[in-house]
């Protein structure tokens, strides 16, 4: 599985050890002692181990002590070990379509309304702001009657990757419906969120929408901020 052969040392435990994702050792050495001690009826542990070409494969790790010796300490563990990776994958796919909107690729409403909460808990705790900005593409309609809805999906997804293109690192982007769209930006202060919303206005205002054809389309947007 990790592209070994058996005249290898690749059965030593140390080898093992060796081979498990640094973020991930910690937290499956302390699983596997909690089993050996005799805290758990079993081990469990989904995790990154190396292989031979220096790639991490994801795998669920199942053994349980089989034989004692005469003083009670652990003498044999018998388990299995399943390359996961494929299924590990699927997951996260399923959850990234599950959290962005399929036209966009910007985070949808749903996944927005649970981040606003964090965000809202964040700020009562630590006392840090955060804004708000909700932007509206204007005229959008216009451009749906005039070129056709197909062209209107293209205008958002470039709106979406122009926004995206400026935003700084752990600022995010929602798609709250049609053409409305959220900009949470955390760490910013009521004294910045106008100046950060004249930006957006002005970077879209200035920068046409450039479609796969060539096609160059201008837009305006309207914005309201707040800050909590």
């Amino acid at each position: 599985m990790r592209g070994y052969g058996p005249e290898e040392d690749a059965s030593k435990v140390d080898f093992w050890i060796d081979g498990i994702h640094p973020d991930d050792k910690n937290r499956v050495l302390a699983v596997m002692q909690e089993h050996l001690q005799g805290r758990t009826d079993k081990f469990e542990a989904k995790y990154r181990l190396r292989n031979r070409a220096g790639h991490f494969i994801w795998v669920n790790d199942k053994g349980k002590i089989s034989k004692r010796d005469a003083k009670g300490n652990p003498a044999i563990v018998a388990g299995m070990v399943q390359n996961v990776t494929d299924q590990v994958a699927l997951q996260e796919r399923l959850e990234n379509q599950a959290a962005r909107d399929e036209l966009t690729g910007a985070f949808n409403r749903r996944i927005c309304h649970e981040i606003l909460e964090q965000q809202i808990t964040t700020s009562h705790s630590n006392g840090e702001s955060f804004a708000v900005i909700l932007i509206d593409i204007d005229y959008f309609k216009s451009i749906n009657d005039q070129h056709g809805h197909r062209v209107g999906d293209d205008v958002l997804k470039a709106f979406v990757n122009k926004v995206e293109e400026h935003l700084r690192e752990g600022d995010i982007l929602f798609r709250w419906g049609g053409e409305e769209f959220l900009l949470l930006l955390p760490r910013l202060d009521e004294s910045k969120q106008y100046r950060v919303a004249d930006k957006v206005r002005k970077t879209i205002e200035d920068n046409r929408i450039v479609l796969v054809d060539k096609t160059e389309i201008s837009l305006t947007v309207s914005t309201v901020s707040y800050t909590h």
